[in-house]
């Protein structure tokens, strides 16, 4: 019996070691032809805006750090040039997680969130 238990305690805490460990996340933003502000939440939990200037379309703006399954992902933007739009993809251990764009729409923000999944 205590040999179950001991075996049993190692099994848990390999298995919540293994779904507590860092898992890479990365914030893209494509497509803009004019500057757009950006919002993200960042590793520490803090929501961060940022003015990106672009020259052309094929410019492109990154953000990647480290986070845990279960932890809230967010990234939005806007833009004021009626003739531009944005591609946003949040991924997740490489993996395309959540993406949206937006065409000649200055009004609203395109918004891409979630919670790292398990």
């Amino acid at each position: 019996m205590k040999r179950f238990i001991i075996l049993t305690t190692l099994l848990t805490s390999l298995i919540s070691c293994e779904k507590n460990a860092d898992i890479p996340v990365r914030y893209h933003a494509t497509g803009a032809i004019s500057p757009f502000t950006v919002t993200y939440l960042d590793e520490t939990g803090s929501l961060v805006t940022l003015q990106i200037p672009v020259a052309s379309a094929e410019d492109e703006w990154d953000y990647s750090f480290t986070s845990r399954q279960g932890e809230i992902v967010y990234l939005s933007a806007i833009y004021k040039d009626i003739t531009s739009g944005i591609n946003l993809s949040i991924l997740v251990d490489g993996k395309i997680y959540k993406q949206a764009s937006s065409n000649f729409d200055t009004i609203h923000y395109v918004i891409v969130s979630g919670t790292i999944p398990f």
